[in-house]
């Protein structure tokens, strides 16, 4: 599916705003699933769903690299350089990676988990899925850590059990690890932070 409009560039900035607090809303409290909103619009049409479009024009530019995992994998990535200005790099270089399809194919144990000096320095993915949800259907993960009152659950449906396994086993190494950002077709978005344990139940 293509997406085409035009917006202002002052209403671009006030939904670039409006992204990055529910961002920041979702990162502070892991599992809480927040609306991202379908307010940005481009100058030309894109191949990239419009949920991970407004995530990556909101945390991407010059200064940062990216890298696609998925169908239509060069298409993608040609679409947020023009819609960002960030470089394209190697999956095991890049500071954030977006992976469209139930699986990244093992190759999120390739990304970088930063070091012990800069444990920071580690790639945010963002995955694009199906459907995100406080009730199902899908895999229900539990969270655990910082930001959350005791334990809280999510479900997902479309993407592999294997990937949350392999999340897990990353951010066992604590403070190095992976920062993961979940959104669906519909917006619903919610993040697991690298310092939040990970169970599949």
């Amino acid at each position: 599916m293509r997406y085409e409009a035009v917006f202002t560039l002052k209403e671009d900035v006030l939904c670039s705003q409006k992204v990055f607090r529910n961002l920041l809303l979702a990162m502070s409290y892991p599992g809480r699933i927040v609306k991202i909103q379908e307010c940005f619009s481009f100058p030309y049409q894109v191949e990239v769903p419009m949920p991970l479009a407004s995530i990556a024009y909101t945390l991407l530019d010059g200064e940062v690299s990216f890298a696609a995992i998925g169908k239509d994998k060069e298409r993608i990535e040609e679409d947020i350089r023009r819609l960002t200005g960030a470089r394209v790099e190697k999956i095991q270089n890049a500071d954030y990676v977006f992976v469209l399809g139930e699986s990244s194919q093992g190759q999120i144990n390739l990304l970088k988990r930063g070091t012990p000096e800069y444990p920071d320095s580690s790639a945010t993915v963002v995955y694009y899925v199906d459907a995100i949800s406080k009730n199902g259907p899908g895999t229900a993960i539990q969270l655990e850590g910082p930001g959350i009152k005791g334990r809280r659950k999510v479900f997902l449906n479309g993407l592999d059990v294997q990937e949350f396994l392999s999340i897990k086993s990353i951010n066992l190494n604590y403070p190095l690890g992976l920062d993961c950002i979940f959104a669906d077709r519909s917006g619903n978005t919610f993040c697991l932070p690298r310092s939040v344990r990970l169970e599949v139940i």
